[in-house]
Parts: C-alpha cells; structure tokens; sequence
C-alpha cells in the first residue's frame, strides 16, 4: 500500500510540475504518528480516528479503545506491530453495537492483525488489550481504510 502510495506521488510530481516534496508534504500529515491519547480505556473514551499510525503504550493489563467512522464499502486493515514487551496483546475489532467482529490474540510479543470487510456504514471500535493484569508494552497500531478502489477484493459485486 505505501509503496502503491510512494509511486502514485511520484507519477503526480512528474505530472504537475511539482517537487515531491510539494506534493508528498500533506500526504504525510495524514498518516503521521500520532501519539494515544488518555484516558482511553472503554468504548467511551476511545480516541477518535481516521487512518492513522498511533504510538501507544499499555500499562497493568488496561485495554486502549480506539473509534473510527467508516463506509460499508470499506474495509480495515489494523496492525499492531513493534510490541515491546514479555507479555501477551490482542486486537479486537467491534462493530457500532459494541459487538465483537475479530479478534487477533496470538501468542507474546507477535504482531497483530485484522483486515475486515465492514457490513455497514457507521463507527467501528478497535481494542488494543492486555490480556493480562501484569500486562506492559508498548506498540503502534497502523490503522487503514481499505476503498474498494483500492482493492478490488473488498469491491461489492
């Protein structure tokens, strides 16, 4: 996807006259880490998100919510990579009903993924949790919404 991104810049450089830079400057603002925000520990106080890349750190098995708006078309792709830690992490996906839609829980220190056809436009939930009360690490969670332009596989037909 970053490399699909790294050419269509290029292309569009080549095409409008421009630096790269020019043109990859307001694109890199809008996947740009962005640092977790607390509390965020429940469906209540999930932050708010668009596609994003999210630094984060969970402490004695807390749980950090994250909430993003999305279209029936779409689909997501969560990650969470560089878990920096002993102990186990999963990933949960959750519909606008709070109801669970996947779930990723291998084993300690892996990274995690989701990728997930959405059923219906609305607000989706994604849980970064420790499954345990002892439960310290630090992670990044790359969040993508997935249009059907995109790829094709999530395409309705």
């Amino acid at each position: 996807m970053r490399r699909l991104l790294a050419i269509c810049v290029g292309v569009l450089a080549l095409i409008c006259g421009l630096t790269i830079a020019q043109v990859a400057g307001p694109i890199a603002l809008v996947n740009a880490q962005t640092p977790e925000t607390e509390p965020n520990d429940d469906f209540e106080t999930a932050n708010a998100l668009g596609e994003a890349n999210i630094s984060a750190q969970i402490v004695d098995g807390e749980s950090d919510f994250y909430q993003i708006d999305a279209n029936a078309t779409d689909a997501l792709s969560l990650e969470v990579i560089n878990i920096n830690g002993d102990d186990d992490v999963a990933l949960r996906l959750y519909d606008s009903d709070r109801d669970t839609l996947n779930t990723d829980d291998t084993n300690r220190a892996q990274d995690l993924s989701i990728t997930r056809k959405l059923p219906e436009t609305g607000t989706y939930y994604v849980e970064v949790d420790g499954r345990f009360s002892q439960t310290t690490a630090n992670y990044t969670l790359d969040v993508d919404r997935v249009t059907p332009n995109e790829n094709d596989q999530f395409a309705p037909n």
